[in-house]
């Protein structure tokens, strides 16, 4: 996948971005762990960006520390209605976090 190169003020916006997870009880499975690493972006001053999109924490986290050679558009994202499974398969798959394998087997 091919992205333009941001400019100055564009990476610096980048870099103030952050993933602010919904609160429990605001999606439909508010016991799925995966609501930790997911959320909507927001600005420096608290301001959701996107509300019909969820985003991975741990993408933008990645991103944030390719400084120059990061981009937004490489942070992975979904529906706000996707299903909490999908989200973690995002991350078992992508980022192998362990919470979401031992949570798998405790079922």
């Amino acid at each position: 996948m091919s992205t333009s190169v941001l400019s100055r003020s564009e990476r610096q916006f980048v870099q103030n971005l952050t993933v602010k997870p919904k609160p429990a009880g605001q999606h439909g499975n508010c016991k799925a762990s995966c609501w930790r690493y997911f959320g909507t972006f927001t600005d420096n001053s608290g301001l959701s960006l996107d509300e019909d999109r969820v985003y991975c924490q741990l993408c933008l986290e990645e991103q944030k520390a390719l400084g120059d050679k990061g981009h937004v558009a490489k942070v992975t994202n979904f529906k706000s209605s996707t299903s909490s499974g999908n989200m973690n398969l995002h991350l078992t798959q992508r980022h192998g976090t362990e919470s979401m394998r031992r949570a798998k087997f405790r079922l």
